[in-house]
């Protein structure tokens, strides 16, 4: 009720995504999700309480890569608990872009470290991302939203960071769609996909990439993000 006008940008893009018959009730769930997800950050401080309701699967993945792993999240479930992996001994560490507000940053970057993963700047330099890889760790990154490689997604184009997928090659490191997914009152942390790149063209890793979150997103719409401005239609007019 008080961000209206994020309300509104995700009815839109709720609509503009196929789901114009459900797009109010969608977007009240996607709220009431985002709340939950809110509550379960704010415990991370005391992650034995959460513990009962987190499922994991495929830690192997995350945990035998002498090669390095680039983990691809994206903003579906709740993706600020990936980093409990850390806790079952994969040595995770956590791309960030620091936040403008300082106290806002410093009180994500404490919570977000009780997760038991290691934390990068996004503004550190790409030696220390690519020495992650090389000692054959792994480098978790969200990568549906933001500057980069223009992709269709959900039938309009949009822009998705391409960095994962050119990290990953140059590294020769495997680059995995993880997603922790809402099932009714458990969270399940799994292995989506593995991306397969194609040295000699990139943007189709990252178009698979795409294709396989908004296949996910079929299943679990009210699991996403809709409150971002996904495809650019709701820019503040320059005064």
């Amino acid at each position: 009720m008080l961000l209206s006008r994020r309300r509104r940008i995700a009815i839109a893009n709720l609509r503009m995504a196929g789901f114009e018959k459900d797009a109010i009730r969608l977007s009240l769930k996607s709220f009431q999700h985002m709340g939950m997800n809110l509550i379960e950050v704010l415990l991370l401080p005391h992650l034995e309480k959460l513990s009962p309701w987190l499922i994991y699967e495929n830690q192997k993945d995350l945990c035998q890569n002498p090669k390095g792993v680039v983990l691809l999240a994206a903003h579906i479930g709740n993706w600020e608990l990936m980093g409990t992996y850390a806790r079952l001994g994969a040595p995770i560490f956590g791309l960030y872009r620091p936040q403008k507000l300082k106290w806002v940053d410093e009180l994500l970057y404490w919570l977000r470290s009780q997760t038991g993963m290691s934390l990068l700047s996004s503004h550190q330099s790409l030696k220390d991302t690519y020495r992650v890889l090389k000692d054959g760790k792994v480098l978790g990154n969200v990568g549906d939203q933001g500057q980069g490689l223009k992709l269709q997604f959900m039938g309009r184009e949009t822009n998705f960071p391409e960095g994962p997928v050119r990290l990953a090659h140059r590294t020769d490191s495997r680059l995995l769609f993880y997603a922790c997914l809402r099932e009714g009152k458990y969270l399940r942390m799994k292995l989506v996909s593995e991306i397969v790149i194609d040295s000699e063209n990139l943007y189709n890793a990252m178009q698979d990439f795409a294709i396989t979150l908004e296949n996910l997103i079929r299943i679990y719409p009210e699991q996403y993000f809709w409150v971002h401005d996904i495809w650019k239609e709701f820019r503040r007019k320059k005064s």
